[in-house]
């Protein structure tokens, strides 16, 4: 309904990929950290939330 609105009063829809991308870039980050022991499981996972585990369903 809300997209509805804004596309009648002739505002650009929302900017979700870029959004997507700065997420799956800093999950890039945490993961490389990770792999190079330099943060601990539970820090990558309270860093990461449930971003992983979307972008696990996402591939």
């Amino acid at each position: 309904a809300d997209e509805r609105q804004r596309h009648e009063a002739g505002a650009p829809p929302p900017k979700r990929r870029r959004n997507t991308r700065i997420a799956e870039e800093s999950l890039n980050r945490l993961w490389d950290k990770l792999q190079k022991n330099q943060i601990s499981k539970e820090t990558f996972l309270k860093g990461a939330g449930l971003r992983y585990f979307q972008y696990l369903k996402i591939e």
